[in-house]
């Protein structure tokens, strides 16, 4: 599939690029597309151990020339259909999966900037690794005035990017929970494509990615699979206050008391988790708007999804 990207706005815009720039540019592609597939794949941008062959040419971008009318640099990727056929992916987000095979690494680029850059996304396929590796695409710019669109010929609505756009997205990453220590009780399912890397399923909430600290063998984790586990480790999170992943440090049989730590872990700010009953579609929406004003900027645990179920009465 064809892309272009334009710059312009700087007397060096002149149907040339310097290589150094040049090298920059190639580089943060990368680093987001592979950033931005892993999210899909994956459920974190922050996946562990080297690529597969398959993964390194799928990630693959060809620049095929420049044109005047400014700098344009045209580009084409393969759709992932024809490159990770054999791949497995995160069971848990089969929707995400199913749009995968028609995507490509340039089209992976633009959504993950129209999702840090829309006020209205939840930021679900953003986490603190993949918005650093955006804001890192700053250091492409010459300077205010510089401006830069990512287009795909129509296909897809286009990407233009200033400088001061990037504050949004170091804001973004601001807001963006701190880790925690956890303990959750639940299921361990294995995921053929990492020896590295688990689901775990707890009796409530979702589904999440656990990936082996380094006291945790593979082969430990190996004797829990299909039963009822509990794991501790730290949890890190999404912009909008949802688990991306835990990095196990410990894991043990499940017993009895370990029932209270079945529920997946989040750092929801009230208005996140009014918005999510609402997207849910939970709660009577003219109730639970005007909440969302009134509890903006309090963070609360999970408890607060059983203070909301009143409103449903």
């Amino acid at each position: 599939m064809q892309y272009d990207i334009k710059l312009s706005g700087t007397p060096f815009d002149d149907g040339a690029i310097d290589l150094d720039r040049l090298e920059l540019l190639a580089q943060y592609l990368h680093n987001i597309a592979k950033g931005a597939l892993q999210m899909r794949m994956f459920g974190t941008s922050a996946r562990r151990g080297k690529d597969t062959a398959q993964i390194t040419n799928a990630l693959k971008i060809r620049l095929r020339g420049l044109s005047q009318g400014s700098t344009v640099l045209h580009l084409e990727c393969e759709p992932f259909r024809k490159t990770l056929q054999s791949v497995q992916g995160n069971l848990f987000h089969q929707e995400i999966l199913r749009r995968l095979p028609d995507q490509t690494p340039m089209s992976l680029i633009m959504e993950s900037f129209q999702d840090a850059l829309n006020p209205e996304s939840n930021g679900e396929m953003l986490d603190k690794k993949l918005l650093k590796d955006l804001q890192g695409f700053k250091k492409v710019f010459l300077n205010e005035a510089h401006t830069m669109q990512l287009s795909n010929r129509g296909s897809m609505p286009d990407v233009e990017l200033r400088l001061r756009d990037f504050s949004r997205l170091k804001q973004i990453e601001d807001t963006i929970p701190k880790p925690q220590l956890v303990m959750v009780s639940g299921r361990v399912e294995e995921l053929k494509f990492s020896k590295a890397k688990v689901t775990f399923i707890p009796d409530k909430g979702r589904p999440f990615t656990g990936f082996l600290g380094e006291d945790v063998a593979p082969a430990e984790m190996a004797k829990f699979w299909g039963q009822k586990a509990t794991i501790r480790g730290t949890a890190h999170f999404k912009p909008n206050g949802m688990m991306a992943y835990v990095e196990i440090a410990k894991v043990s049989l499940a017993t009895e008391t370990d029932a209270y730590f079945s529920r997946t872990p989040r750092r929801e700010t009230a208005a996140q988790q009014i918005e999510r009953q609402l997207q849910e579609g939970k709660g009577r929406g003219s109730t639970l708007k005007r909440l969302v004003d009134a509890f903006a900027d309090e963070t609360w645990e999970t408890s607060l999804e059983e203070d909301l179920q009143m409103l449903q009465e």
